[in-house]
């Protein structure tokens, strides 16, 4: 992950400060000018000098102010997500408040559950791709189906992320709806996102749905499992979303962004016992007992590509572009693995439980409960109390 810093909302604040700069260097300018007034009988018999070096100044100016203005104009945001799955049938499993690894397996879930074709796809892909070595992979071996669930993921948080934005917008913006109807080629080019975007009232498994009339449905969730998402993105009027070898497109008046997935078959560097102590506790679809099997976290690279249009730091259009940092902020904590862990609170949760069962701490437990219970105490001295917390 880099320039995780960056604040697309901070730069549109910075444009008043922008102004201010440029007005200080225009007064700049004009005191220059004055001087040069004064310098210019000096240097009379080289008037062509002076001009052309003059007009090198000027342009060499304006650039380095341009430049430092506006900033980088392409961005490369990486994120390692972790998809944490069962061993040894590769079942992808449901790690609590882990974003990227609840919406995973849902997806799965509902694939498989409404279509076993799909379960049957997931075993060959999987056997194909783990059965080349890791050093035999190039950059064109994929597990397909993966690849696409973590697509649909993304794009389904970015959909959401867009509405709720736009939604809190206090003034009209202009923007236009996509869904499946405009967007074919995105819709065709993922089987799962094609699937699950599929109107409900086409598929057997949502027939008992009710409804009342003349309401639009964006989502509806079965209590099997069964999953219905409408495809619908809200984006500045001229924006479209397109589908390229490098992933998916989508374009502003003001942005182009490049959003792909990776499932590179790479173990993740989990924290010191995180499979054990986390993930195996939490592992399961339903409120019933734990799902002990063992997991194993791999890593999927999310890759966000950001450039910018050369107008972007004067732009008006950044009143429609709120969502932008919005993303980003929630890719960090949601899908990142390491931001997960950080959000959690894990290291600290760890440090207090290894501190709790480290053979000191064990011993004088045991000593303590052993007074307790041959030992009354009296009204004089103070109780004592051993508490775990957990925030």
């Amino acid at each position: 992950m880099s320039d995780s810093n960056f604040g697309l909302d901070a730069a549109r604040k910075a444009r008043p400060a922008i102004l201010e700069l440029v007005l200080v260097a225009i007064l700049l300018g004009l005191a220059v000018n004055m001087l040069a007034a004064e310098l210019s009988h000096l240097l009379q018999p080289y008037t062509t000098a002076r001009y052309i070096v003059s007009v090198c100044m000027v342009v060499t100016s304006l650039a380095w102010m341009i430049k430092r203005i506006a900033g980088p104009r392409r961005l490369r945001f990486q994120y390692n997500a972790a998809l944490f799955m069962h061993k040894p049938d590769c079942e992808p499993a449901h790690i609590s408040l882990y974003t990227f690894s609840t919406m995973f397996s849902q997806a799965w879930k509902a694939l498989t559950i409404e279509n076993p074709a799909f379960s049957k796809i997931w075993d060959a892909e999987r056997e194909r791709f783990f059965s080349v070595t890791p050093p035999d992979r190039s950059a064109h071996t994929t597990w397909p189906l993966a690849n696409e669930i973590s697509e649909y993921i993304v794009l389904h948080r970015l959909s959401t992320i867009i509405s709720s934005s736009n939604a809190r917008q206090n003034h009209k913006l202009k923007l236009v709806e996509l869904d499946g109807k405009h967007l074919p080629e995105v819709v065709l080019g993922n089987r799962v996102l094609a699937f699950l975007s599929t109107p409900f009232n086409q598929r057997p498994m949502f027939a008992n749905a009710s409804l009342p009339p003349y309401v639009e449905v964006f989502s509806m969730i079965g209590s099997d499992g069964q999953r219905f998402e409408r495809l619908h993105i809200e984006l500045p009027k001229g924006g479209r979303v397109d589908r390229t070898p490098q992933g998916l497109v989508i374009k502003t008046p003001l942005i182009s962004m490049t959003i792909s997935t990776a499932f590179t078959g790479n173990s993740l560097a989990a924290p010191q016992l995180f499979p054990e102590l986390y993930a195996a506790e939490h592992s399961t679809f339903t409120a019933k007992a734990p799902d002990q099997r063992p997991v194993h976290p791999y890593q999927v690279k999310i890759n966000v590509d950001i450039e910018f249009a050369w107008h972007y730091f004067v732009s008006n259009y950044w009143n429609s572009h709120f969502w932008l940092d919005d993303f980003l902020k929630m890719s960090q904590h949601d899908f990142d693995f390491e931001g997960f862990t950080n959000k959690v609170g894990y290291s600290q949760a760890f440090t207090i439980w290894n501190m709790m069962n480290s053979p000191i701490e064990v011993i004088r437990r045991h000593r303590l409960d052993k007074s307790s219970t041959n030992d009354q105490p009296s009204k004089d001295s103070p109780t004592k109390f051993i508490s775990i917390f957990r925030y």
